[in-house]
């Protein structure tokens, strides 16, 4: 798992690693999560560590959803210095010899004044030129996976309920997918997340049984929403443990 803030789980206290840890119920080696939340800092920097990391533990497949995000977005002194960037951060994906599922990038102008600044978004023009390249380079890559984030979030960002392999989501229309920063993911929304990529990531396959994975929206919500009670938990015994020891 390598990749921006929304695959490192920003706002809430699990992420896209462990829902998919919970969507795949065949027996499998832990999943690595390497995206990391600060890489807007230092998308070359931060990218190449991450890519660094993936290759260590010799994948047989890695997600890379939002890891191209921030070497579209940003603040640059020209828009032309976006696709530069962009070119970098394909040559770093290009360094895996394993499947890849990597993404166009997702219009977030929702965002600005919330987590984006106006100079940080892509004009239209520089985005559908990004995205183009993005496109090219998937279909010059026969080990690269095009995973439709774009339309994913456009579906999230709507509240509208959708088809997830025959689970109807969100179930109700006061769940909300998407942080109120318009840019993040919620519980809900890294379940129906973790289940869009599994379907990408196995379709066309007939080397994956059916029974490998389960891809239910719901399921996966209430095991995460388990695991985030479990680690607040944790982390206010940790807390006390420390004050007690403080004060002792």
């Amino acid at each position: 798992m390598v990749g921006a803030s929304a695959s490192a789980g920003f706002g809430i206290p699990v992420n896209l690693a462990e829902a998919l840890d919970i969507v795949i119920v065949a027996p499998h080696e832990p999943i690595l999560q390497a995206a990391e939340q600060m890489i807007f800092l230092s998308p070359e920097a931060s990218g190449e560590r991450m890519i660094d990391r993936a290759l260590a533990a010799e994948p047989t497949l890695v997600v890379a959803i939002d890891f191209l995000f921030w070497f579209g977005y940003g603040t640059f002194d020209r828009e032309s210095e976006r696709l530069d960037r962009l070119e970098r951060g394909l040559a770093m994906l290009a360094r895996l010899d394993c499947l890849v599922l990597v993404s166009a990038l997702p219009d977030m102008s929702a965002a600005i004044g919330k987590m984006l600044a106006p100079a940080q978004v892509p004009s239209r023009k520089s985005l559908d030129a990004l995205n183009a390249r993005v496109r090219d380079w998937v279909e010059s890559h026969p080990r690269a996976i095009l995973f439709p984030l774009p339309e994913l979030l456009a579906r999230l960002k709507s509240g509208t309920a959708y088809d997830i392999a025959g689970h109807v989501w969100p179930p109700t229309a006061d769940v909300k997918l998407l942080q109120d920063d318009e840019l993040h993911p919620t519980i809900e929304g890294l379940a129906s997340l973790a289940c869009e990529v599994v379907l990408s990531a196995t379709e066309g396959r007939d080397d994956v049984a059916p029974e490998a994975v389960a891809i239910d929206p719901g399921a996966v919500t209430r095991a995460l929403k388990q695991r985030a009670a479990e680690k607040r938990a944790a982390n206010e015994e940790r807390r006390k443990g420390s004050k007690r020891h403080r004060d002792g």
